[in-house]
């Protein structure tokens, strides 16, 4: 699976720079300093699970992950709609995601959900990932 991976990672690197204007879209977890002071063990499991989710959907996209500080992506899309779409998984993807108990009792921010509650009403669960886009 490795050995696919990066073999995968340089076919697109070839295509990492098209000519003319690109999309790039940055994701960052909201308030992850005091999540990380809050909840350690359980944000070392969850930061594994934002990042494996967030790499599949550049897969899965055909993007490239231009690069990664702590828990922050920066990725290229040849159009514009690529970093909508990505942007839009991402964060279907992370509300899927099974965050451990400790990360979601550990701040406000973990856990909204709308019209009563439950997980039918829920808006997400585990950190809030802010996403933002450029194109240009």
């Amino acid at each position: 699976a490795g050995l696919q991976l990066e073999h995968t990672r340089a076919a697109l690197a070839l295509e990492a720079n098209p000519p003319g204007e690109v999309a790039v879209a940055f994701t960052d977890i909201q308030s992850s300093t005091q999540l990380w002071e809050a909840a350690p063990e359980g944000m070392k499991a969850g930061l594994a699970a934002h990042n494996a989710a967030i790499r599949r959907i550049i897969m899965e996209v055909r993007a490239y992950e231009v690069k990664t500080i702590g828990d922050a992506f920066m990725v290229s899309f040849t159009e514009a709609d690529g970093a909508y779409d990505f942007a839009l998984r991402v964060q279907e993807a992370l509300v899927e995601t099974a965050w451990s108990q400790e990360v979601l009792d550990s701040h406000e921010l973990c856990v909204a959900t709308a019209g009563g509650g439950g997980a039918s009403g829920r808006l997400w669960a585990g950190p809030r990932v802010r996403i933002g886009a450029h194109w240009g």
